[in-house]
Parts: structure tokens; sequence; C-alpha cells
């Protein structure tokens, strides 16, 4: 069997990809059986909100849910779930006036509700951290949170709070999601804010279909993934 040199350098390449950290076909791999592996839901947007008969409620929103194949672009729409009929359990990170639900795998579904009917839209507005005291959300006031939720929050409502980050050496502008509730949610507290955290992810099987064309994309854009891996590492 003749093998030419062409070949060999085409198995060069394949075989560095595979093996190359952040290349489709390791992000691909990884979604088949992500293992012990812990992903987040990533927000960019909130479309619409609505609450059901029940009282749950139901945010529509642009991103990336854990499990997504970031190599893949664009975001996806998908919807983040509070379970508010169920008693859910709440913690206090922040603030005693918005305890955090986090939200768990059950919780995020794909796509928003095509049939409406039986739900209640929810308005979606925008505050800023700094009408409270604070561009960071952690150091908004506790006195004017309670004010503004007891006199002058819309209800039910779902709110973008949007504030600073300053964790990191580029300064960015995130926000968080908080539900409004017309009545008490815990105690006297009605509001919770709605928080995606790391968690297991299930292995998805049919993401083997996609692992040729994740080679295919690996070995076109080789030269540029060595660029990129000789220059920051």
């Amino acid at each position: 069997m003749t093998i030419f040199w062409g070949e060999i350098w085409v198995l060069i390449i394949v075989a560095t990809s595979l093996s190359m950290s952040g290349c489709a076909t390791t992000l691909t791999s990884a979604k088949i059986s992500p293992g012990e592996e812990k992903e987040y839901d990533y927000v960019a947007d909130v479309t619409a909100a609505y609450r059901d008969i029940a009282g749950n409620i139901i945010i529509c929103v642009t991103g990336k849910p854990a499990g997504a194949n970031y190599w893949i672009p664009g975001n996806r729409n998908y919807t983040l779930n509070f379970p508010a009929s169920s008693s859910p359990n709440l913690e206090v990170f922040y603030h005693k006036t918005i305890p955090q639900y986090l939200i768990t795998m059950t919780d995020v579904k794909s796509g928003c509700p095509e049939n409406q009917d039986d739900l209640m839209a929810l308005p979606v507005l925008t505050v800023h951290a700094r009408d409270f005291g604070n561009e960071n959300y952690s150091g908004m006031s506790e006195g004017a949170l309670t004010e503004f939720f007891e006199t002058r929050a819309k209800a039910p409502a779902i709110y973008k709070f949007h504030y600073e980050n300053k964790w990191t050496n580029i300064p960015s502008h995130l926000f968080n999601i908080v539900y409004v509730s017309d009545k008490p949610i815990r105690g006297k507290v009605n509001a919770v804010e709605i928080t995606t955290a790391f968690r297991k992810v299930k292995g998805k099987p049919a993401y083997a279909l996609l692992l040729p064309f994740a080679v295919v994309f690996d070995v076109v854009t080789f030269p540029v993934q060595l660029l990129f891996v000789l220059t920051y590492n």
C-alpha cells in the first residue's frame, strides 16, 4: 500500500485537531459524553415572559443553554422556568429582599411557548443598580430595594437589573433577572432573582452526527487554531 505525503499531512492535521483543547471535535465529543463536566446557561437577553394558571413563571431568553455546542455560531432561543407553585428552595446571597432561585436542568426548556392562550404575559422592564445606590448588583441598598418593591415596582413583572461587572480587568455590563410577584413569595418578600449556575448536563448521543462536520471544520481552520494556540500558550 502506497501512502502519499499529502495523505500523511491530512492524517497529522486530523490527529492534531482531535487532541487540541477547545476545537470543534473536542467540544462535540464532550457534548456526546460530558461525564462530570458542569456548565452554565448563558443568557444574552430576555425576549418575553409569562405566568401560567398555577403561578409558574416562563422566561423566554436568547443565549446558549448549558450543553450547547459553542463552535456552532449564533444564540439559541430557550426558556428559564421558575416553579413558583411548588415552594422552591430560595437562598439569600446578596440581598434579603431578593433571594435567589438557582435554575436546574428541569427548569430549562427549548423554545418559547407557541400556544399562549392559557398564559398571562408579563412585562419585561429594565432598572439599573446605580438607581439603588451602587454600580454593582451586590452593593445595592437594601432600604432602596425594599422601598422600590413595596411602592414603585410593577407586579407581576420581570425586571432586568443592569450593573457593572468590575471583577475582571475589562469592565462589562451584565444583568440579573428578577421576578416581582403581586403576592409574597417567601415571608413578606415578593421578589426573587432567577439565577443560572453551573450544573451537570446530560450527554447528547445525537451530536455524534456532527462529528464528521466538526473534523472537517477543524481541518479547514487548523492554521488559525494552531496560530491561536502558539500565540496564547
